[in-house]
């Protein structure tokens, strides 16, 4: 007997989560193919305009790669760190999303979505 299917009405939660999963979108890596076993979750960056999170696997991957630059959150002036390639950067402290600044040459490498800033405790 298969298990896995269930004609039973879902919980309000259930379906919430669902719809969630929904929104996802794939990853692309740095030569802009889709990898299927990794899906991003989309935030509201101002209203009505959603931008891919760059999640914490994939800054801790840059981190290790040296992809990385520094960034200031424009509401609470704390100096952070973030994926190198991010249009966006998400306040650990205030959770307030600063635009950082983003050369000709990046955007026509793909500078996408929002980066999970940091502080860092390396100076450089």
């Amino acid at each position: 007997q298969d298990q896995n299917v269930s004609d039973e009405p879902r919980l309000p939660e259930e379906q919430d989560y669902q719809d969630q999963i929904q929104d996802q979108v794939p990853v692309e890596d740095q030569r802009g193919r889709a990898d299927d076993e990794v899906e991003r979750v989309m935030i509201e960056v101002f209203p009505g305009v959603e931008m891919p999170l760059r999640g914490s696997a994939e800054t801790q991957a840059a981190i290790t790669e040296g992809r990385i630059k520094s960034a200031t959150c424009l509401d609470c002036t704390l100096s952070l760190c973030c994926i190198l390639d991010a249009e966006y950067v998400l306040c650990p402290l205030c959770h307030c999303i600063s635009p950082l600044d983003v050369s000709a040459t990046q955007q026509m490498m793909g500078s996408f979505g929002v980066g999970l800033g940091f502080v860092s405790d390396d100076p450089h």
